[in-house]
């Protein structure tokens, strides 16, 4: 059965809710409420986000979570108090550790991290391993795939001139032609 794994701790959650125990989300800057009312268990959560298939246990974190997850509300209360043991220091810092790297936007910045450093290994393994003529076309395009890239990157900065030299306004479609 699929699980949902919250990457914001309800016990979190749970200080947000109103009278009937739901969240309820609001625009600020209109002061607007822009949905219904949720309980804390329906949202900030991933189905099967704690499953990590590089294990031979895809669910191993399971076992080692609770240790941190379940003293989470009293060590609220000791982090409010100020009283701090080496245990509850521990305890804190295995919680906040997990949910740095396990939260949707810390997968997706560490993927984008290891494919900045495993790509050029993987495209050097690659290269070693082809033919003459094959070695000249994968290295084309990857010469393609550079420039395509610089290419964006000066595009961004040309758009950007128009706001840095308004006299040079109507030089922007001279500059736009390169998109």
């Amino acid at each position: 059965m699929a699980r949902k794994d919250h990457y914001v701790s309800q016990t979190y959650l749970r200080l947000f809710v109103g009278p009937k125990g739901d969240l309820v989300p609001y625009y600020k800057n209109t002061r607007a409420i822009v949905g219904k009312p949720k309980k804390p268990k329906s949202i900030c959560f991933e189905t099967e986000g704690d499953t990590n298939k590089y294990f031979e246990d895809t669910r191993l974190l399971d076992k080692f979570l609770p240790a941190f997850e379940n003293p989470w509300k009293n060590n609220l209360v000791k982090l409010e108090k100020g009283v701090l043991d080496a245990n509850t220091k521990y305890e804190l810092a295995g919680y906040i550790a997990f949910l740095r790297s396990c939260t949707p936007t810390a997968k997706r910045f560490g993927q984008q991290s290891i494919a900045g450093v495993v790509e050029p290994v993987a495209y050097k393994v690659m290269l070693s391993t082809l033919e003459k003529a094959d070695y000249l076309i994968l290295q084309r395009h990857l010469r393609l795939k550079n420039a395509a890239t610089y290419s964006r990157q000066i595009n961004s900065h040309l758009t950007q001139l128009p706001s840095l030299f308004p006299h040079m306004a109507t030089a922007r479609t001279g500059y736009t032609m390169l998109r």
